[in-house]
């Protein structure tokens, strides 16, 4: 197996490169975000321990390792370029935002400001998938409350800036939330399944558990104790255990338990030495 290892290198220039006066078109005026050649923006370049394998195996792997890292990366996002360097690295080039999508983002945020703070706290933090919902709740709450009452209209405003602003920022990714799809990607691990059983809740519990990570996300719906892993092929799924879907993905629930873990960011050096097919 291999793991990855990561080194940023910043471009702080345009790259000098001949640019087709269309896509600067594009750029301006469509949805579409620039390409890098053209606004400048960050080159990501990670290196892979391909240490003790034959070049022909180095070059298998890498390819695969993009392959992999390549669909971590939502479908609908523009600005992300991919280029393997040599046997055992590739590198990830970023775009800087479009004039358009700075402008959506601008008249959004301008919009959601113009909110009270308690009625923007609950706005601001929810996935893009759920915050017209969210928001179109808040417009038809009968409670009567002041706050809600007296600021409807703005609300309307926000979810009309926001649904402005949705499909030019799915084209989007910056070089964070890229490194944060990417980290640990590629590394080994292994952790303990948690099944109902084992947790001793009832079905309501898990319902609620599952309905979680289908309004939070992984992230937000994992803490100490439990983690959300995505499951890559989710047709082939044969283990069981708690399952969810979160924005068309499909994830199991597993331990995060360190007694119950395999984990590199342990501090506990392992490696597998070998594998072998056997049956039960």
């Amino acid at each position: 197996m291999c793991y990855m290892k990561f080194q940023l290198k910043i471009c702080g220039g345009l790259f000098l490169a001949g640019v087709v006066i269309l896509s600067l078109m594009f750029w301006l005026f469509g949805k579409h975000t620039p390409p890098i050649e053209v606004t400048g923006g960050k080159v990501l370049v990670y290196s892979i321990d391909s240490q003790g394998l034959s070049e022909k195996q180095k070059k298998k792997v890498s390819k695969e390792t993009l392959s992999v890292l390549k669909k971590r990366i939502p479908s609908k996002v523009q600005n992300v370029s991919w280029q393997l360097i040599g046997a055992d690295k590739f590198e990830v080039k970023i775009g800087s935002e479009s004039l358009e999508l700075r402008k959506r983002r601008e008249e959004y945020e301008k919009a959601l400001n113009l909110l009270p703070k308690e009625i923007r706290k609950e706005l601001q933090y929810i996935p893009a998938q759920g915050f017209a919902e969210k928001a179109n709740e808040l417009i038809a709450d009968k409670s009567g409350k002041d706050e809600i009452v007296a600021n409807k209209e703005a609300i309307k405003k926000v979810i009309e800036a926001f649904n402005k602003y949705l499909p030019y920022r799915e084209s989007y990714i910056s070089s964070d939330e890229l490194q944060k799809l990417l980290k640990g990607k590629g590394v080994l691990e292994f952790r303990v399944l948690v099944g109902q059983d084992r947790m001793g809740v009832g079905a309501q519990q898990i319902n609620a558990i599952v309905n979680n990570l289908k309004e939070k996300g992984p992230e937000a719906a994992s803490d100490k104790k439990l983690v959300w892993c995505e499951i890559m092929k989710p047709d082939k799924w044969e283990s069981g255990g708690i399952l969810g879907e979160y924005n068309g993905k499909m994830y199991v629930l597993l331990s995060n338990r360190l007694s119950e873990c395999m984990l590199h960011s342990s501090g506990i050096k392992w490696r597998v030495k070998g594998a072998s097919p056997s049956t039960d």
